[in-house]
């Protein structure tokens, strides 16, 4: 038997410590986001070479969300970054 679920889908990108959620997208069958999450104060500790070879990782959560209904959790995934190294450098805070 095959059951087509409508879903009113919203994604959660968590990365470090800090949590954002995209828009809701309302009865849809395949949701798709086309939207920046900014994270603002980010902050990464430590040499520069190592957090490139060794990123932080990304975890993307999909829930469904019903009015008066707490949220549902779909599913989860996590990313590994790819970092590309620039040719200009920063000088370092003091």
């Amino acid at each position: 038997m095959y059951i087509v679920l409508i879903t009113d889908a919203f994604g959660r990108v968590i990365f470090t410590h800090l949590v954002a959620d995209t828009r809701v997208i309302w009865e849809t069958r395949s949701p798709t986001w086309d939207q920046m999450l900014v994270f603002k104060d980010l902050i990464l500790w430590g040499d520069v070479n190592e957090i490139a070879v060794n990123p932080p990782t990304i975890v993307i959560e999909v829930f469904d969300k019903d009015i008066g209904v707490s949220e549902r959790f779909f599913f989860s995934h996590m990313c590994k970054q790819l970092v590309l190294k620039s040719a200009v450098t920063c000088n370092k805070l003091h």
